[in-house]
Parts: C-alpha cells; structure tokens; sequence
C-alpha cells in the first residue's frame, strides 16, 4: 500500500523530504508494519529531516514499559535503517548508517469523554464566552478519564486551526470537579 510523507505541521526543526520520494507501506516478516520511504533523482542529502505520516492506532490497548532486552529498552521500538537498494533488501543487507531504536508509545483506552459542554444564554455572559471572529473567548472543556491520573504525564488538547491560545495557557485555567 502507499503511504504519503507531510511536511511536519510542526515540529523539532528539520527539513521536508524531497518531492519525489516515494513511500510504500507493509506487514513486515514480525507481524509489525514496515515503511520504507525511497529516494527519487532528486537524492537525499545528510541532514536531520522532519515529516508526518498519517496511520491508525491498534484496536487492542497496549503499554509499552521498560524492557532491558530491546534495542531502545522499551517493549515498543521504532527501528530506522537506511540501506542502498530497499528493493533488494536481505538480511544481511549492509546500512548505509548505524540503524538505530527509539521508544515507541504506549496505546491507552479511549477516554471515557470529552467535549466542549453546550452552554446556556445565561452560562456563555457568566463565563465571558464570545464566539465572534478575532476576540477572546472563554471554552469550558469537560473529560472523563478511564482511571486516575496519579503519575505525572502530559494531556494535549488540538483545537480547529485558526485558534491561538496564550504559551503560558495555564494563568487562566479554572478546574472544576
């Protein structure tokens, strides 16, 4: 199947991958997806490069933890190798560079809920909501997890393009049980 690199929407720097790199996705001989991404005429020089793929999580949850036995000490990896011909890759294929593992992640239960409660005429004036083009406005998000969030870790909220949110978000953050 053929699989399209982005350009990252954002990310750690880097560059795009040349135009005419083609991409081609399959069921490896682990059972574990394979994506080799091919060079075009344009080549592809050193450097540090940032791109997006879009794919489907598996339906099964599944933690990934620490695993001494693996090449990036987890029970999840990446692998990335870069070899001269993907074509006619063996085993004993030689890489082009040292390939190297990094940690996959873990996938977790869909969250129970999430939304953006409706809201009263009565509620939107209380809560300084304002729903017109370019002016500040007040959301009010509502979530329930599977289960207590009792280590530390990171929850993203994406919101529609166009919206902008202030870097320091957590100054007019107000939680609510």
């Amino acid at each position: 199947a053929n699989c399209r690199p982005q350009a990252a929407t954002k990310g750690s720097g880097g560059m795009p991958l040349p135009d005419d790199v083609t991409c081609r996705y399959v069921r490896g001989s682990s059972g574990g997806p394979e994506i080799t991404i091919e060079v075009g005429l344009s080549g592809l020089p050193p450097g540090f490069y940032n791109f997006e793929l879009v794919g489907t999580n598996p339906v099964v949850p599944s933690d990934s933890v620490e695993d001494p036995s693996k090449p990036c000490l987890f029970t999840k990896c990446w692998e990335f190798r870069s070899i001269p011909n993907a074509r006619d890759r063996t085993p004993e294929t030689m890489d082009i560079d040292l390939k190297l593992s990094t940690p996959g992640f873990s996938i977790n239960r869909k969250m129970i809920e999430a939304r953006l409660p409706s809201l009263t005429a009565a509620q939107r004036a209380g809560t300084n909501r304002t729903d017109r083009p370019g002016k500040p406005n007040n959301l009010i998000f509502a979530f329930k997890l599977n289960g207590d969030a009792s280590e530390p870790a990171t929850m993203k909220i994406r919101g529609p393009t166009g919206f902008q949110f202030a870097e320091q978000c957590l100054e007019g953050v107000e939680v609510a049980e």
